[in-house]
Order: C-alpha cells, then sequence, then structure tokens
C-alpha cells in the first residue's frame, strides 16, 4: 500500500504586499498585474452588445458559476471599473467555462477558466496549498466525514445566524472549501476568494450552488466592489500571508457601512 504524505504547510501562498496597499493603485506600478489590452473601445462597444447576448436567457436560474449577472459583484481590481464578459470561447447551459471579462475603464482583461474568474496570471499560481487542497479536497467536508467539525467551528467563530438571507458574504482564502460550505447553508450569497488553484477542488464541491461564486484573486488587490459585503471573514489564512497586518487592514473597506 502506497501512502502520500501530508504536505508540511509553512506558508500561505499568497503575494507580497503591494507597495500602495494604503493608497490608489498606480497601474503603472510595477506590482500591478499587467494583462494584454484590449481594443479601442472593445468593452464598450462589443462586450455589451454581442457577447453579453451569447448567454443563454435562462443561465440566471441554474447554478452558480461565472454567469453575467455575477458581474454586479466584480470590478477591476487594478481600477475598481466595471467588468464585462468580452468573449465567450465555451459554455456550459449554465455558465461561462471559458471566456474573457474586460474592463470598461481601464482596459484590463481577464481570464474565465473552468467557470472561474482568474484574477491573477498563470504562473502566480499558489502551488503548493493548491496542490494540498487538490489532493484533500474532501477530508474536512463535514459532508464527506459525517462530522460536524467544520459547522461548529464556522459558528462557533463567526458567532452568525445560521440563516442569513439577502445578505452578501466575502470568504477569503477558501482552500477547498469546507468553510465555503458552511457558509452557503445560511443562504447568503457567498463569493469565495483564493490565491491558489484550490478554487477548482472548492468549485468541484461547492460552485454548483446557487448563492455560490467562486474567483480567484489576490487578498491585497480584490476585484471586487468596495463597500459591498454584509459581512466577511477569513479563517486559518492571515497569518499566514506575507504581512498580516496589511492583510487585514485591506478588508474592512469592502464592507457596507456601519
Amino acid at each position: 500500500t502506497q501512502y502520500i504524505p501530508l504536505l508540511p504547510v509553512f506558508r500561505r501562498c499568497f503575494p507580497e504586499p503591494p507597495d500602495d496597499i494604503y493608497t490608489p493603485i498606480d497601474k503603472s506600478s510595477p506590482r500591478t498585474v499587467k494583462y494584454h489590452q484590449a481594443r479601442p473601445n472593445e468593452g464598450r462597444e462589443r462586450g455589451r452588445s454581442r457577447n453579453l447576448q451569447r448567454l443563454p436567457p435562462f443561465a440566471a436560474h441554474l447554478c452558480g458559476a461565472m454567469k453575467k449577472e455575477h458581474l454586479k459583484y466584480l470590478a477591476c481590481p487594478c481600477c475598481k471599473g466595471d467588468l464585462c464578459i468580452i468573449d465567450v470561447q465555451k459554455q456550459s447551459d449554465v455558465s461561462v467555462e471559458t471566456g474573457v471579462l474586460g474592463c470598461l475603464k481601464c482596459d484590463a482583461k481577464y481570464d474565465i477558466i473552468r467557470h472561474i474568474p482568474r484574477f491573477v496570471p498563470l504562473e502566480k499560481y499558489a502551488i503548493g496549498f493548491g496542490l494540498e487542497w487538490t489532493i484533500h479536497s474532501r477530508t474536512q467536508y463535514d459532508s464527506y466525514t459525517g462530522s460536524n467539525v467544520s459547522e461548529q467551528r464556522f459558528f462557533e467563530e463567526t458567532r452568525w445566524h445560521r440563516r442569513l438571507q439577502g445578505e452578501i458574504i466575502l470568504e477569503v482564502g477558501s482552500g477547498s472549501g469546507r468553510f465555503t460550505e458552511q457558509a452557503a447553508s445560511t443562504g447568503a450569497m457567498v463569493i469565495s476568494l483564493d490565491y491558489s488553484y484550490a478554487v477548482d477542488a472548492n468549485y468541484a464541491s461547492n460552485g454548483t450552488k446557487n448563492n455560490v461564486l467562486i474567483v480567484q484573486a489576490d487578498v491585497y488587490r480584490m476585484p471586487f466592489r468596495e463597500g459591498l459585503f454584509d459581512k466577511i471573514f477569513c479563517i486559518g489564512v492571515l497569518q499566514y500571508t506575507p504581512d498580516p497586518a496589511a492583510a487585514f487592514a485591506v478588508l474592512p473597506r469592502y464592507l457596507k457601512s456601519g
């Protein structure tokens, strides 16, 4: 019998925090992720008129992968401009499987790969944690183990009600999605973020839930509108970032006022 040893975990695979973490982002900064540029007016003319119409009209009533109604939750991580779907290369009956998001303000472009919007370049994938959560993708799921360990930890640490319909929750650092499952059980809309390709393992378990959107992105440059979320949780993540204080300081700006 061959056993696969658990991977030793020494450091959460997030990028270094940018120098401008507390100031408006300068697109010319070397820390800004560069993407190929859209043609002039491509996002404004082509994205709105033709490609968005290629999505099936019934998609809004089906599962929670990347769909055009999710654009209201997303924003360009570089300039916070509006995003639109400017190309659909492959789609399932329910969502965009392969395509491109474009910023209407700065013309940056971001890939949709396997139903997941990717706001970090491929060469920046956090291989260590992605591999860990891919190999052990279900081992901590209550629905897999038959226990209530994840449920108990989630509700004890957040102290949230078990029914949160109508609210929007941000999960920072999802791993394979053990707590995504618990957050989704409240009925809230859950936007789940991770920097590694563990998002694919999360999608395999939670991506078909109507109230879940999974994105691959950087905690220091999150692709969301500020002031969007009713609640944010981040369990077992910040202590592994290069600068936990800076990572924590980013989060409050995405909460609704009050």
